[in-house]
């Protein structure tokens, strides 16, 4: 499990009004920063599946069922 701080600076906030996108712009100058945890999961089948999350560490995902393909990710 690893933390990564994603800074909207000026380039990310700039590339958003470049393509007319107004109020996303706006809201990422407002947050300014967000922390995502990437966590990466071993499956049955032995392949790897990585989760990208903004949930706090204390959050713990319990009974996952992973289905065929076809078929939905129930948490």
């Amino acid at each position: 499990m690893e933390w990564i701080d994603i800074t909207f600076d000026k380039s990310r906030v700039n590339a958003q009004m470049r393509t007319g996108n107004i109020e996303n712009a706006k809201r990422l100058e407002t947050i300014g920063t967000i922390k995502l945890r990437f966590v990466k999961i071993r499956l049955n089948s032995g392949t790897d599946e990585y989760l990208i999350t903004n949930y706090q560490k204390e959050f713990i995902l319990t009974n996952v069922r992973i289905k065929r393909k076809e078929e939905n990710l129930f948490c």
